[in-house]
């Protein structure tokens, strides 16, 4: 009896703990330069709804449900760059059946702050549907059978690290706030200019022009 007491009391105050600090740390984080290396596809999109949600096997478990995401391509850094302007579909592990049925102003529109923003003390707050900086390679994900989405090719994330509107420190992308970009593993640059010269370091990449010093920035404190 007592056993069974302190074990219940060691979760509660587990439960307490990540109540009061909802960051966490996942799986070691693979280092940056392996996003930038190893990535087929490395583009600046927006994110505009999940199309389709599918369970692969019919038993529904989570582990075997996957959505479809569509992301408006902006830029490519690292690709085909006919995608400019097109969208592209990554497939994601997770999700709600049915969910593709819902209308549009049934997403959740939420601010936050990212948690690399946070730690550098940068105040800037972003949604889910604005501009993201994402790490692809070709899905090997089972597609959904006799789907409109079928014929298109489909993408995954470089790893499956989630994103940190649900509290972790390490990302699979970056989050661009005016000209803040930061993600990743602790990686955040403070001008788009920063960032350019960074990834001109990798092989394959296509630099844009730098943006003008007079573009808004939010501020940091």
């Amino acid at each position: 009896m007592k056993k069974t007491l302190l074990i219940l009391t060691t979760l509660l105050c587990v439960s307490f703990l990540y109540a009061q600090n909802p960051i966490q740390e996942v799986d070691t984080p693979l280092p940056n330069e392996d996003f930038f290396t190893k990535s087929e596809l490395v583009i600046e999109g927006i994110s505009l709804k999940w199309v389709a949600n599918y369970d692969t096997k019919g038993n529904r478990n989570k582990d075997e449900i996957f959505r479809i995401h569509a992301v408006s391509v902006l830029k490519v850094f690292k690709g085909d760059q006919s995608l400019v302007g097109d969208i592209v579909y990554i497939t994601e592990n997770g999700g709600v059946l049915g969910a593709e049925n819902w209308n549009d102003e049934k997403y959740d529109i939420e601010y936050y702050t990212p948690y690399i923003f946070q730690k550098n003390e940068v105040s800037c707050t972003v949604t889910r549907f604005e501009p993201q900086i994402f790490f692809l390679v070709t899905s090997d994900i089972t597609d959904i059978k006799d789907s409109k989405y079928s014929p298109f090719k489909k993408y995954k994330h470089f790893t499956k690290y989630t994103n940190d509107f649900y509290g972790y420190i390490f990302t699979n992308k970056m989050y661009v706030c005016g000209n803040f970009i930061g993600g990743l593993n602790d990686l955040l640059f403070l001008s788009r200019e920063e960032f350019y010269n960074y990834i001109k370091k990798f092989e394959g990449f296509t630099v844009p022009e730098p943006v003008s010093i007079n573009e808004k920035q939010p501020e940091k404190k």
